[in-house]
């Protein structure tokens, strides 16, 4: 029995070996007179069902609260025999798993008893019941009688990890001296140095909060109330242009969702919308190579039955061909005379440069873009070794090739541009470079 006992209060012990000040006083000796009681109707810990909530809350025992009200008041709670047994009610429910009666029973002795361990208790078990907004209340008002609490600010840390604010779950952590915050402080500041996560970080409610996404990694996020908005980052490959495809995997049957999407200066680009219930949605596009993205995501629902899970992904689709990158006259890709090389315009942001040489003698040439793609309208510019424009051609239509027929000056280099027009900029071509008998 001695043993159990110890056990049931470790919490109170190391507490008191931790030095929590008066606190640390009233706990430590609740310990010993507890135990030499064997109060049973002290409750230390509960299981919790929330999921990532951890297993154990600090909650205070009757002796503790009694201490405490002789402390705050200068008087014993013996004295108040009524609210002695609504306590003790309390605690006996608690033990029985009857949590939301016990919550009644810690309320209705709040009013008259102003001590700190009852409204931690008050926090701890809305937790439990899942009401965290209640719960993060009680704990603020644990706070105005005593701004240092170590168990409170250990649980509202709890609090805060459960809904994966991680960054502020690391500040009340730090603020409790329990050795129990020192480790979950030192696993959620590891969490938040990784480069990739496998859960959004909240609070994610603007760009300037938005949770990291790693290209290839997939990542959960929930949409937990009718005003919650997740904003999450991504960098597009530094390497070269690129297509990545963002992909919003719906896991609530009933869940509405809409996604929208910024560029790095947070101006609006697009967005997406569920057009049923618990829809996937998909979106490809290309952006600046090492550029930041945002994506934005919220409920369009009226209703909380439009809440939900979802996991978010960014994958990279290496759409580019091997010329790439090549979007700038001053990266040209090198050609030969009579080559011919299949590439791709990605978007009407990519424009593909090309260069060839001439040979010893003045010839004409004749360049020949062939459009693979009814949704690419394709043209070209030629320039000459100086990098001036000297003739510009387009197709007549989307589905239409491309050619010119140009006098070349010899031991020259000639610049071709290629690019997409009128809307139709996405497509694969074959561009040939020959030499034309005069």
């Amino acid at each position: 029995m001695a043993t159990s006992t110890f056990k049931k209060y470790r919490w109170i012990l190391i507490s008191g070996v931790l030095g929590l000040g008066a606190i640390a006083v009233w706990i430590a000796t609740a310990i010993f007179n507890a135990a030499s009681q064997n109060g049973e109707e002290a409750v230390e810990a509960i299981s919790l069902s929330a999921p990532r909530m951890a297993d154990e809350l600090y909650f205070l025992t009757l002796d503790t609260i009694e201490l405490e009200y002789d402390q705050y008041e200068e008087v014993p709670l013996s004295n108040q025999p009524i609210l002695k047994e609504t306590l003790e009610q309390a605690f006996n429910l608690v033990t029985a798993g009857e949590y939301r009666t016990a919550l009644e029973r810690f309320q209705e002795t709040e009013t008259r008893l102003r001590v700190p361990s009852i409204r931690n208790n008050i926090g701890v078990l809305h937790t439990v019941l899942g009401n965290y907004d209640s719960a993060q209340e009680a704990y603020r008002l644990v706070f105005e009688l005593d701004p240092n609490y170590p168990g409170t600010y250990f649980n509202f840390g709890l609090l805060l990890d459960a809904q994966r604010r991680w960054e502020e779950a690391v500040r009340y952590f730090d603020r409790s001296t329990l050795e129990a915050s020192r480790e979950r402080l030192n696993i959620l500041t590891a969490e938040l140095e990784k480069d990739a996560h496998e859960q959004e970080l909240e609070p994610n409610e603007n760009p300037n909060r938005a949770t990291p996404i790693v290209l290839d990694e997939l990542i959960d996020g929930a949409i937990e109330n009718l005003d919650d908005q997740d904003f999450y980052s991504f960098e597009m490959p530094e390497t070269q242009r690129d297509v990545v495809q963002v992909r919003f995997e719906n896991n609530a049957p009933q869940m509405e969702a809409t996604l929208r999407f910024l560029d790095a200066e947070k101006k609006y680009l697009t967005m997406l919308q569920t057009e049923n219930t618990g829809e996937n949605l998909d979106y490809a596009f290309s952006g600046i190579p090492g550029a930041v993205y945002y994506i934005h995501v919220f409920t369009n629902s009226f209703l909380r039955e439009g809440l939900g899970n979802y996991r978010l992904s960014v994958t990279p689709m290496s759409a580019y061909d091997e010329y790439e990158p090549n979007d700038d006259i001053f990266d040209a890709s090198r050609i030969t005379i009579a080559q011919s090389i299949e590439a791709g315009i990605m978007d009407e942001d990519d424009q593909d440069f090309y260069y060839f040489s001439t040979p010893d003698e003045a010839q004409n040439i004749r360049v020949l873009v062939e459009n693979r793609s009814s949704t690419l309208w394709p043209s070209f510019n030629l320039f000459d070794e100086r990098k001036n424009l000297i003739e510009q051609q387009q197709a007549n239509n989307r589905e239409a090739d491309v050619e010119l027929t140009y006098s070349i000056e010899p031991n020259s280099d000639y610049f071709v541009q290629i690019l997409g027009m009128n809307g139709y900029t996405q497509g694969p071509y074959t561009l040939t470079v020959t030499l034309e008998e005069e």
